[in-house]
C-alpha cells in the first residue's frame, strides 16, 4: 500500500478541482517544506513513484517559470511537467522521467518557453502524445 502524503497548503491556495487551464506537475523527493508548498502552491499530492512524490500547482507557469528552473537546477524539485490535464496512470511517468527538467505536452501551447528553457528532446509517445523536454536556460548560454 502507498502511502497517502497530506500537506496543509495555505489557506489562499486554490483546491485542486479550482486549478483551470494547464496544470504543473512537479517530482519531490522528500515531503516539500513550508516554502516550497508556498513557493509552488502546492495543492495536493497525486501519486507516489519510486520515491518521488508528484504534486499538482494551483499556480501557472508565468508566475513559476523563474522559481520552476532554479529549484530544478538546485535540486529541491527532482522534475515537472506541464501538461493539459492529471495524466492517467499509464502517462503519469511523464512527470518523473526527466531529472532537472519541465516536460511539456503538445497539447499545451507555451511559446514562450523558447525563450527561458533549452530544449533537449523530443519524443512521440503512442503518435497521439508529444512530449518536448526542456531544461532551464537560453540554448547557447552557458
Amino acid at each position: 500500500m502507498v502511502p497517502i502524503l497530506r500537506l496543509h497548503t495555505p489557506a489562499d491556495a486554490p483546491s485542486e478541482a479550482e486549478v483551470l487551464g494547464p496544470t504543473i506537475l512537479v517530482g519531490i523527493r522528500a515531503m516539500p517544506d513550508e516554502q516550497l508548498a508556498k513557493t509552488f502552491h502546492l495543492v495536493a499530492p497525486l501519486w507516489l513513484s519510486g520515491g518521488i512524490s508528484v504534486w499538482q500547482s494551483g499556480a501557472g507557469l508565468l508566475d513559476l517559470e523563474e522559481p520552476l528552473a532554479r529549484a530544478l537546477v538546485a535540486g529541491d524539485i527532482w522534475s515537472a511537467a506541464l501538461v493539459a490535464e492529471i495524466p492517467e496512470p499509464s502517462q503519469r511517468w511523464i512527470a518523473t522521467r526527466w531529472p532537472a527538467a519541465l516536460v511539456v505536452c503538445s497539447e499545451v501551447d507555451q511559446p514562450f518557453l523558447l525563450d527561458t528553457w533549452t530544449q533537449v528532446n523530443h519524443m512521440t509517445h503512442r503518435s497521439d502524445t508529444h512530449l518536448s523536454v526542456h531544461r532551464p536556460g537560453r540554448a547557447g548560454a552557458r
